[in-house]
């Protein structure tokens, strides 16, 4: 599986991903308009290029009150990830190349006020 040629379809504005998309990314909104006052940590396994939270936090009021960690394990799509992530400006995102599975890689997140999956 091409897992970064897979996220073509977000690109289809009337796609089932993208709709998909769409409606992540309302949750995530509604999640850091929600989330009590002060800092809040974000794990998101299996981040793929970050397009549902790092889209969210580039315009979020709150951008400068989250630790975040994508985890994704396709390099081209982590890569991705940090480069949408670096031209936000998202300090406080570290993208990890490497397996959801291995909880080593949030754990210092844990526990956290929003977990995508």
């Amino acid at each position: 599986m091409d897992w970064s040629a897979r996220h073509g379809g977000y690109d289809t504005a009337d796609s089932w991903t993208a709709r998909r998309l769409r409606t992540v990314r309302q949750q995530i909104r509604r999640a850091l308009d929600d989330a009590p006052a002060g800092p809040l940590k974000v794990i998101s396994l299996s981040a793929g290029d970050g397009r549902d939270l790092l889209h969210v936090l580039a315009g979020h009021p709150r951008r400068h009150d989250v630790r975040a960690r994508p985890v994704e394990r396709d390099a081209r799509n982590a890569e991705a990830a940090s480069e949408a992530a670096r031209r936000a400006h998202l300090d406080g995102v570290e993208v990890v190349t490497g397996g959801a599975s291995l909880v080593d890689r949030c754990q210092d997140l844990a526990p956290a006020h929003l977990v995508l999956i």
